[in-house]
């Protein structure tokens, strides 16, 4: 399921002609439906505890609110197929808490461990096909420039270099540096800064709360490395050191003007287009935009990636930024609500000690810096991933 939830972790594409031209999300849901109905067959459902319980109902506040959107939008001449198109993924959201909680906890943990080998092996796998060139997993050749960026890895690449270096596996310091070198390592060559920041921001919080962040001679060492190999890369290799000082002028120019030049502030600007359409009225203001897929809206907005098959501008169907999705789809209420799932989300995890709930902490302060230049942080296989480390964190401290 999570392997079609998010693309086969980044080595396939959105749509599949095996053995028919179909979407694969579409066939993830279904999938996430049937194991909804195998769950509730075995009678066993896993009772939240009372400071979970909210968690819940924020998921079916928003499932509400996108529920009485739908039917309004419908009311007023769309059709059901746009609104489907438009909000599917969004109630899918609404099967989340139901469906772990059918799982016993063995299951998820095995799921959460199985995860990490298959993350990372195909994280590996679709940087050396992008190295080789072999073009079996994507065909793209993403350019920075003269130079040639890699692939981005899956978004729960970061959960499991986060995972590995809180001690959760009982892998050797060798083993645990090697993995985090690799994985690092591939993010830094994705040359996305906001990825570095939300790395150092996320394993900071791990070696704190965990009390490895300590003056020992080993992390001394590693600090200085690192900032000796921060500073040969900025030095030697002309991408890294336009992309930061490209990152310092982004800060700088974002007060001062308003026609983009550089990526940060361009999503800002794309954020700020959208918003202010979303305000023209009160009813847009508080739901979101009219609920037309991609091919049906019309040209309002002309900050954007190009859509060359149509000819203009991406208008709705942005992937720069989560919260320019937030804002359009559902609204500032519904906005509000998603916002408060967050919350709720982080503050649950950051009153437990275990290293699964703090390696799910920062993963979520981690991808609100993230959301600024991705948006799985809206994804289903998102949710039903915190989901899963929220209710194995609790267990955890039934248990003991």
């Amino acid at each position: 399921m999570f392997a079609l939830l998010s693309n086969y972790f980044l080595l396939g594409s959105n749509i599949s002609e095996i053995p028919l031209t179909h979407n694969v999300s579409d066939v993830g849901y279904v999938l996430l439906l049937i194991l909804l109905v195998h769950g509730a067959k075995k009678k066993h459902k896993w009772k939240y505890p009372v400071r979970v319980h909210a968690l819940c109902w924020l998921v079916y506040a928003l499932v509400a609110f996108i529920i009485i959107k739908c039917t309004i939008e419908f009311l007023s001449g769309v059709s059901i197929i746009n609104i489907l198109k438009v909000y599917r993924s969004w109630l899918m959201y609404a099967f989340i808490p139901p469906l772990i909680a059918y799982y016993d906890i063995n299951v998820l943990k095995k799921t959460i461990n199985t995860m990490f080998y298959v993350v990372f092996y195909a994280t590996i796998i679709r940087s050396v096909d992008y190295y080789l060139g072999t073009g079996i997993f994507s065909e793209d050749v993403l350019m920075y420039g003269d130079v040639e960026r890699w692939p981005f890895p899956s978004e729960f690449a970061l959960f499991y270099l986060l995972l590995t270096m809180s001690g959760y596996f009982s892998f050797s310091e060798k083993k645990k540096l090697i993995i985090s070198i690799i994985l690092i390592a591939l993010y830094i060559l994705s040359l996305t800064r906001s990825s570095f920041v939300a790395i150092c921001v996320g394993l900071a919080i791990v070696l704190y709360k965990t009390g490895q962040l300590k003056l020992s001679k080993r992390n001394i060492g590693l600090i200085t490395g690192l900032g000796i190999a921060f500073v040969v890369l900025v030095g030697t290799n002309d991408a890294f050191r336009q992309r930061f000082t490209e990152g310092i002028e982004d800060v700088q120019s974002t007060s001062s003007t308003y026609k983009p030049q550089g990526n940060m502030q361009f999503r800002l600007m794309l954020l700020a287009e959208r918003t202010a359409y979303v305000m023209s009225t009160p009813y847009k203001t508080l739901t979101g935009l009219q609920a037309l897929p991609e091919e049906a809206f019309p040209t309002v907005f002309y900050i954007g990636l190009p859509d060359k098959e149509r000819n203009r501008t991406i208008q709705v169907d942005t992937g720069d930024i989560a919260w320019a999705l937030i804002v359009m789809r559902l609204g500032f209420v519904g906005g509000l609500i998603f916002c408060m799932l967050w919350f709720k989300s982080s503050r649950l995890l950051s009153h437990l000690n275990s290293r699964l709930s703090i390696s799910g902490y920062a993963f979520l302060i981690s991808w609100i810096l993230l959301s600024f230049c991705a948006v799985s942080i809206i994804s289903v296989s998102f949710w039903i991933f915190m989901f899963i480390i929220v209710k194995l964190s609790y267990s955890e401290k039934l248990i003991k």
